[in-house]
Protein backbone atom coordinates (compact mmCIF):
# COMPACT_ATOMS: atom_id res chain seq x y z
CA UNK A 1 0.00 0.00 0.00
CA UNK A 2 1.46 3.08 -0.64
CA UNK A 3 0.05 6.86 -0.97
CA UNK A 4 -1.71 7.40 -4.16
CA UNK A 5 -4.26 10.38 -5.66
CA UNK A 6 -7.61 8.46 -6.71
CA UNK A 7 -10.92 10.26 -6.98
CA UNK A 8 -13.61 8.21 -5.45
CA UNK A 9 -16.66 8.67 -3.03
CA UNK A 10 -17.65 6.14 -0.27
CA UNK A 11 -20.85 4.33 -0.85
CA UNK A 12 -22.56 4.38 1.99
CA UNK A 13 -22.34 5.87 5.69
CA UNK A 14 -21.08 2.77 7.27
CA UNK A 15 -18.85 -0.09 6.51
CA UNK A 16 -19.93 -3.58 6.45
CA UNK A 17 -18.84 -5.26 9.30
CA UNK A 18 -18.45 -8.61 7.18
CA UNK A 19 -16.57 -7.20 4.61
CA UNK A 20 -12.70 -7.37 4.75
CA UNK A 21 -10.48 -4.78 3.72
CA UNK A 22 -8.22 -5.96 0.49
CA UNK A 23 -5.60 -3.72 2.13
CA UNK A 24 -5.40 -4.66 6.04
CA UNK A 25 -7.57 -7.66 6.03
CA UNK A 26 -9.60 -6.37 8.51
CA UNK A 27 -13.31 -6.42 8.98
CA UNK A 28 -15.60 -3.29 8.50
CA UNK A 29 -14.98 -1.99 5.08
CA UNK A 30 -16.58 0.00 2.53
CA UNK A 31 -17.57 -2.32 -0.92
CA UNK A 32 -15.69 -0.72 -3.49
CA UNK A 33 -16.98 1.57 -6.24
CA UNK A 34 -16.53 0.50 -10.03
CA UNK A 35 -14.97 -2.75 -9.48
CA UNK A 36 -12.61 -1.24 -6.86
CA UNK A 37 -11.55 -3.54 -4.18
CA UNK A 38 -13.41 -3.52 -0.25
CA UNK A 39 -11.45 -0.65 1.73
CA UNK A 40 -11.95 0.41 5.23
CA UNK A 41 -11.69 4.03 5.72
CA UNK A 42 -8.35 4.10 7.20
CA UNK A 43 -6.99 2.61 4.29
CA UNK A 44 -8.89 4.32 1.71
CA UNK A 45 -7.52 7.79 3.25
CA UNK A 46 -3.64 6.44 2.33
CA UNK A 47 -5.33 5.83 -1.05
CA UNK A 48 -7.26 8.62 -1.94
CA UNK A 49 -4.82 11.67 -0.65
CA UNK A 50 -7.59 13.56 -3.07
CA UNK A 51 -10.51 13.84 -1.11
CA UNK A 52 -11.88 17.09 0.02
CA UNK A 53 -10.86 17.05 3.45
CA UNK A 54 -8.68 14.78 3.75
CA UNK A 55 -6.18 17.83 6.09
CA UNK A 56 -8.83 17.39 8.65
CA UNK A 57 -8.65 13.49 7.99
CA UNK A 58 -4.57 12.79 8.11
CA UNK A 59 -1.36 13.86 8.54
CA UNK A 60 1.66 13.01 7.00
CA UNK A 61 4.51 11.61 9.13
CA UNK A 62 7.65 10.33 8.65
CA UNK A 63 7.96 6.98 9.47
CA UNK A 64 10.47 4.74 7.64
CA UNK A 65 10.94 2.08 10.55
CA UNK A 66 6.85 0.92 10.31
CA UNK A 67 4.83 0.19 7.28
CA UNK A 68 1.60 2.23 6.26
CA UNK A 69 -0.60 -1.27 7.44
CA UNK A 70 0.76 -0.99 10.66
CA UNK A 71 -0.10 2.28 11.37
CA UNK A 72 -3.42 1.99 10.41
CA UNK A 73 -3.75 -1.12 12.53
CA UNK A 74 -2.01 0.64 15.22
CA UNK A 75 -4.73 3.72 14.93
CA UNK A 76 -7.24 1.87 14.50
CA UNK A 77 -6.53 -0.35 17.58
CA UNK A 78 -6.24 3.55 19.82
CA UNK A 79 -9.26 5.03 18.49
CA UNK A 80 -10.88 1.62 19.48
CA UNK A 81 -9.87 2.16 23.32
CA UNK A 82 -10.81 5.82 22.97
CA UNK A 83 -14.30 4.80 21.70
CA UNK A 84 -14.90 2.43 24.53
CA UNK A 85 -13.77 4.97 26.82
CA UNK A 86 -15.93 7.11 25.64
CA UNK A 87 -13.19 9.56 24.69
CA UNK A 88 -12.67 11.65 21.75
CA UNK A 89 -11.34 10.45 18.51
CA UNK A 90 -9.65 13.50 16.94
CA UNK A 91 -6.31 13.91 17.70
CA UNK A 92 -6.37 17.76 18.32
CA UNK A 93 -8.47 17.19 21.24
CA UNK A 94 -7.64 16.04 25.19
CA UNK A 95 -8.84 13.69 27.10
CA UNK A 96 -11.86 14.15 28.97
CA UNK A 97 -11.28 11.82 31.65
CA UNK A 98 -7.89 11.58 33.62
CA UNK A 99 -7.56 7.51 33.52
CA UNK A 100 -4.16 6.01 33.11
CA UNK A 101 -5.96 3.94 30.03
CA UNK A 102 -7.02 7.24 28.20
CA UNK A 103 -3.37 9.29 29.06
CA UNK A 104 -1.40 6.36 28.03
CA UNK A 105 -3.47 6.11 24.50
CA UNK A 106 -3.48 9.54 24.02
CA UNK A 107 0.22 9.67 24.38
CA UNK A 108 0.59 6.74 22.03
CA UNK A 109 -0.95 9.26 19.64
CA UNK A 110 1.10 12.03 20.27
CA UNK A 111 4.46 10.23 19.93
CA UNK A 112 3.01 9.09 16.29
CA UNK A 113 1.89 13.01 15.88
CA UNK A 114 5.81 14.01 16.49
CA UNK A 115 7.01 12.54 13.47
CA UNK A 116 5.30 15.22 11.53
CA UNK A 117 7.83 17.98 11.65
CA UNK A 118 10.49 14.77 10.17
CA UNK A 119 7.88 15.04 7.22
CA UNK A 120 7.48 18.70 7.12
CA UNK A 121 11.84 19.07 6.78
CA UNK A 122 11.07 16.30 4.19
CA UNK A 123 8.27 17.87 2.21
CA UNK A 124 7.68 21.43 3.18
CA UNK A 125 4.30 20.59 4.65
CA UNK A 126 2.68 17.22 6.51
CA UNK A 127 -0.52 18.21 4.62
CA UNK A 128 -1.86 15.31 2.36
CA UNK A 129 -3.88 17.74 0.48
CA UNK A 130 -0.37 19.37 -0.82
CA UNK A 131 1.43 16.18 -1.76
CA UNK A 132 -1.89 15.05 -3.57
CA UNK A 133 -1.23 18.19 -5.66
CA UNK A 134 1.85 18.03 -6.05
CA UNK A 135 1.60 14.10 -7.56
CA UNK A 136 -0.94 15.26 -9.82
CA UNK A 137 1.61 17.62 -11.35
CA UNK A 138 4.55 14.64 -12.26
CA UNK A 139 4.90 13.43 -15.25
CA UNK A 140 4.03 10.12 -15.58
CA UNK A 141 7.41 8.33 -16.05
CA UNK A 142 7.94 10.05 -12.61
CA UNK A 143 4.48 8.95 -10.75
CA UNK A 144 5.24 5.43 -11.77
CA UNK A 145 7.97 5.74 -9.50
CA UNK A 146 6.57 7.68 -6.85
CA UNK A 147 6.28 4.77 -3.83
CA UNK A 148 10.38 4.39 -4.07
CA UNK A 149 10.13 8.28 -3.86
CA UNK A 150 7.64 8.39 -0.77
CA UNK A 151 9.41 5.60 0.90
CA UNK A 152 9.40 6.45 4.66
CA UNK A 153 6.40 8.75 4.08
CA UNK A 154 3.37 8.10 6.10
CA UNK A 155 -0.45 8.94 6.52
CA UNK A 156 -1.74 9.75 10.19
CA UNK A 157 -5.44 9.14 10.48
CA UNK A 158 -6.55 11.68 12.85
CA UNK A 159 -9.98 9.89 14.23
CA UNK A 160 -12.38 11.67 11.20
CA UNK A 161 -13.30 10.47 8.19
CA UNK A 162 -16.37 12.59 6.63
CA UNK A 163 -19.16 11.65 3.97
CA UNK A 164 -20.12 15.13 2.82
CA UNK A 165 -20.42 17.10 5.77
CA UNK A 166 -20.64 14.52 8.19
CA UNK A 167 -18.14 13.41 10.42
CA UNK A 168 -19.25 9.16 10.24
CA UNK A 169 -15.51 7.97 11.87
CA UNK A 170 -17.12 7.46 15.66
CA UNK A 171 -20.06 5.16 13.95
CA UNK A 172 -17.27 3.28 12.05
CA UNK A 173 -15.28 2.87 14.86
CA UNK A 174 -18.22 1.43 16.77
CA UNK A 175 -18.63 -0.80 14.03
CA UNK A 176 -15.29 -2.28 14.48
CA UNK A 177 -15.48 -1.90 18.25
CA UNK A 178 -18.99 -4.02 18.25
CA UNK A 179 -18.47 -6.12 15.21
CA UNK A 180 -21.96 -4.67 14.06
CA UNK A 181 -23.36 -1.61 12.72
CA UNK A 182 -24.62 1.05 16.00
CA UNK A 183 -26.53 3.34 15.90
CA UNK A 184 -24.41 6.72 16.40
CA UNK A 185 -23.40 7.36 19.91
CA UNK A 186 -23.17 11.01 21.35
CA UNK A 187 -20.45 12.53 19.79
CA UNK A 188 -17.11 13.30 21.80
CA UNK A 189 -15.38 14.01 18.66
CA UNK A 190 -15.24 17.52 19.30
CA UNK A 191 -12.36 19.91 20.37
CA UNK A 192 -12.24 20.15 23.97
CA UNK A 193 -12.01 23.81 25.15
Amino acid sequence: MYLDVQVGAVADGVPDAARRCAFCARPGAFQGQDGAQATCPLCWLVCDLGRPRIDEEARLIWLPEAGQSVINVLCREIHIELYRLLEPLCDDAVPRLDTEASTRLYYARVSLAAREDAAVSRLGSSKPSELAEALRQLPAPIRARQSDLLAGLRLLPRGRFFVGDEDIYPRVVGVWSNGSAVEPRPSYNEVSV
